[in-house]
């Protein structure tokens, strides 16, 4: 009853094993037709060398997304005109690509502020090392990423199927390079 129970278990664990390859995305192929690897980056021209003649294609277009590193900096702030005594106006800056991107003074967002602690003045557009000059150390920091959208890229899809025992393969390509490989079940 152990052995039949224990090659049950293994039975399970090497199914789920083989399924999970069969739906895998991997960075590399090996096509037997022409003997030859091809990796993410290969040339369209390479991948139709190594693997033969494509079988199916379509073409889609995909979004384009980018993940782009964001800085926030804090600053207090009190306006003599504007706030009541012992109260401070929270500013906030938000730096991509390492510019200024965007000046908050509490819920409002403006293009330039003269809200630096020791007068001085910061404007869209600026580097980070040239606000801390004129504006002095942030009070608190937050680092983090942004996902933006850049626009639509036509997406060339390629499908072969080499035999009824092995998984489909599918590689996408984006001006003329192969971004994507996956192993698909049929």
């Amino acid at each position: 009853m152990k052995k039949l129970l224990s090659l049950s278990v293994a039975f399970i664990f090497i199914v789920l094993a083989a399924s999970t390859l069969l739906h895998a995305e991997v960075t590399s192929h090996y096509c037997s037709t022409g003997a030859a690897y091809v990796d993410i980056g290969s040339t369209q021209q390479a991948v139709e060398a190594a693997c033969g003649k494509l079988r199916t294609e379509a073409k889609v277009h995909r979004n384009i997304t980018e993940e782009h590193p964001i800085e926030q900096w804090f600053y207090h702030y009190q306006d003599p005109i504007i706030t009541a005594p012992g109260e401070d106006e929270v500013v906030e800056l938000t730096f991509a690509k390492g510019k200024l991107a965007r000046i908050r003074v509490d819920t409002l967002e403006v293009t330039h502020s003269n809200f630096c602690p020791n007068g001085g003045y910061a404007r869209l557009g600026q580097t980070q090392s040239d606000v801390r000059s004129t504006c002095g150390s942030p009070l608190r920091v937050i680092r983090g990423t942004q996902t933006l959208t850049s626009g639509k890229k036509q997406t060339h899809i390629w499908t072969y199927e080499n035999s009824k025992f092995e998984p489909k393969t599918v590689f996408e390509f984006q001006d003329g390079k192969l971004t994507r490989i996956q192993h698909k079940a049929k």
